[in-house]
């Protein structure tokens, strides 16, 4: 590994900040010696409340397959902010998660493997283990940088990137993410172009390419959002922006607008 090269100082980072997530610094400890990350994986990070289709999440995913030898969808197990809290319950979210990935996987065989992981709710169950927590899980306090440094530590011959929207990189600029100086050291990033957000990387004092940082475009996605999905119970608007296993299962389940249709 070359002395200077991002991963090797991102190794040398690795090795001092790991195990801070549980509290100690030895838990995961590793020497870079030891360490040899062979696989690239993209981690898509998202509530999934709920993923929608190839206009948007699935859209994402599909493009991507090109870039990486894994993608991972990780669904968020419960925000920290608790304003973003109002989810429907996460295996749910997860099993439209994987529906969406079987439709992908049927159409393209070829590129990335595709699955999605509970990593978010097995670190908060490890870390509440490993403090000896006593109080209710969902009351921890555990952020994106918290993840990557449990999954680092766990997958020791992999290389992450984290895939974020153009307007929640701006915000990671600007210092509105908790620690985020440090997870800018931990990973690299790649920042999707989104439908009606400025992009912050459109000026000149911002490099369209980095060591760490790549930008795409995506022209196939438009401004469809779980939000607009998740107020609606019109089959034909939805069949718009959702893969249909995953239209069936809110169908089915009673989930978002379909909840209150049917009392």
């Amino acid at each position: 590994m070359p002395k200077n090269s991002w991963l090797s100082r991102t190794f040398t980072y690795y090795v001092t900040a790991i195990g801070r997530t549980c509290g100690s610094k030895s838990l995961f400890r590793t020497s870079m010696t030891s360490v040899h990350r062979t696989r690239e994986v993209l981690l898509f990070g998202l509530s999934a409340n709920p993923p929608t289709g190839t206009t948007g999440h699935m859209g994402v995913v599909k493009h991507c397959r090109a870039l990486y030898d894994e993608i991972w969808l990780v669904p968020v197990f419960q925000h920290v902010y608790s304003t973003k809290r109002e989810l429907a319950p996460f295996e749910h979210r997860v099993e439209m998660c994987r529906l969406a990935l079987e439709t992908l996987k049927r159409e393209q065989e070829d590129g990335a493997k595709l699955k999605v992981v509970k990593e978010e709710r097995e670190m908060f169950e490890h870390v509440a283990a490993t403090r000896k927590y006593i109080g209710c899980i969902d009351e921890l306090r555990l952020g994106s940088v918290d993840l990557v440094l449990y999954l680092l530590g766990k997958y020791q011959d992999t290389n992450f990137t984290m895939l974020l929207g153009g307007d929640t990189y701006a915000d990671l600029l600007a210092g509105k993410w908790n620690r985020g100086e440090e997870l800018m050291q931990l990973v690299k990033f790649l920042v999707v172009d989104r439908k009606g957000v400025e992009s912050p990387w459109r000026t000149e004092e911002q490099p369209r390419q980095s060591a760490n940082v790549r930008y795409i475009h995506i022209p196939e996605l438009n401004d469809v959002s779980s939000t607009r999905v998740r107020a609606t119970a019109d089959r034909d608007e939805l069949a718009a922006y959702l893969d249909p296993a995953v239209l069936d299962y809110i169908v089915q389940h009673q989930l978002y607008a379909f909840a209150a249709a049917s009392k």
